[in-house]
């Protein structure tokens, strides 16, 4: 526990923070649940403003998103039941679902970045909640406000539609209003790898991979904080090179490391999970040579902003525009989940009410979500309590 608090202290402190801002302004805050709604008026007139500015453009793609959502529904379902028969054949399996809670490392999924996450996190709901207010302007439906939010210690963001209007409005419409969140994240998606598609075609001739730093050591202590760039006369540039290696040694076998620092002798262990296979037992961090005094100055906001390309580990990887992508379509995918008040279940309940009277739709509706909230919650603390433990 002392560890872990050593490892996230700033992050406590951080979410501290933002509980202590929200308790000392509690009264401009409206409170259901753990959800807890900071009311604006802020961005409705620019929801207005688009969907009287191009009708046409955001009714067809409001019909594009109505598709999309229920394609993105079978999914989404498929992907819940292809993880509970992961959680029973394969469980060492990586978790299918997990929470997002910038700045900590959750049992069984990865560790976001606490500034970049929250970046991230928060372009990906504004933009899922405008598309929202958008479609909603162009059916002339009222917006009440629009806002910040935190679910719990999780900022998000909303818009409130007239809800009386909006049940009177005909189906596709709402339909149309509720999908367009969830689409417009995967535009939004879509568009995250064009640039960063674009940026790291330009940018990544400006730089080299330039070896190996050496995080942390199982088995030698002497090997932590050196930069390695050699083995065995074999020069080592990423973790790629230095695991192509290994796949030619054995158990046992001793290596020469080079590093600026001098040679190193490494005796090799057998791998964890395969004793046939040689194994270092070192965290490595790839380090990274720019072209060009410039290029050197300016990279660590570059790589910070498109990732990096030549880093094996996830975190160091994605970037900024990683982050948005992963969580866009993430949170896209899972609010399409026909499930309670979420995009996907407000979409079948509406369209079950078409069909059918509206206390067996309401039925259907019940019984659907409550099956697969509880597969979610298998699926999401099943893996965190196995990686606890």
């Amino acid at each position: 526990m002392y560890e872990w608090f050593l490892e996230y202290w700033t992050v406590i402190l951080f979410y501290v923070g933002i509980s202590l801002v929200i308790y000392l302004n509690r009264k401009k805050f409206d409170f259901e649940g753990i959800v807890m709604l900071y009311k604006t008026k802020f961005g409705i007139k620019a929801m207005q403003k688009y969907a009287k500015k191009y009708p046409r453009l955001i009714s067809s793609l409001a019909t594009m998103g109505i598709w999309t959502g229920w394609l993105g529904m079978i999914v989404i379902i498929a992907m819940v039941f292809y993880g509970i028969y992961q959680l029973i054949f394969f469980p060492q399996a990586p978790a299918m679902f997990t929470p997002v809670l910038p700045g900590f490392q959750v049992p069984g999924g990865p560790r976001i970045p606490l500034i970049t996450g929250l970046l991230a996190l928060f372009i990906v709901i504004v933009v899922h909640e405008f598309a929202h207010g958008v479609v909603s302007k162009l059916h002339k439906i009222k917006i009440k406000s629009s806002g910040f939010a935190m679910v719990g210690p999780i900022p998000a963001a909303f818009v409130e539609p007239d809800e009386k209007a909006l049940n009177k409005a005909s189906v596709k419409k709402q339909l149309g209003i509720y999908a367009a969140g969830p689409f417009s994240n995967v535009l939004l998606a879509i568009l995250i790898v064009i640039i960063q598609l674009g940026l790291v075609l330009a940018v990544l001739p400006g730089f080299t991979a330039d070896g190996l730093t050496v995080v942390s050591s199982e088995f030698n202590d002497n090997l932590t904080g050196i930069k390695i760039i050699g083995a065995d006369n074999t020069n080592i540039s990423t973790a790629g090179d230095l695991h192509n290696f290994l796949n030619q040694r054995n158990p046992g076998d001793e290596i020469l490391l080079t590093s600026p620092e001098g040679n190193i002798p490494v005796t090799l262990q057998s791998h964890p999970t395969d004793n046939t296979s040689a194994y270092m037992g070192v965290t490595l961090q790839q380090e990274i040579g720019a072209k060009g005094p410039l290029l050197q100055t300016v990279k660590p906001v570059v790589f910070w902003f498109i990732g990096n390309p030549f880093s094996t580990n996830l975190t160091s990887s994605l970037g900024l525009l990683g982050w948005i992508y992963l969580l866009s379509l993430g949170i896209g995918l899972v609010n399409l989940l026909p499930l309670g008040p979420v995009d996907g279940g407000r979409m079948l309940l509406i369209t079950l009410k078409k069909y059918m009277n509206e206390k067996l739709a309401e039925k259907i509706w019940y019984y659907t979500s409550v099956t697969l909230v509880a597969m979610l919650i298998l699926l999401i603390f099943v893996p965190i309590i196995r990686n606890m433990f």
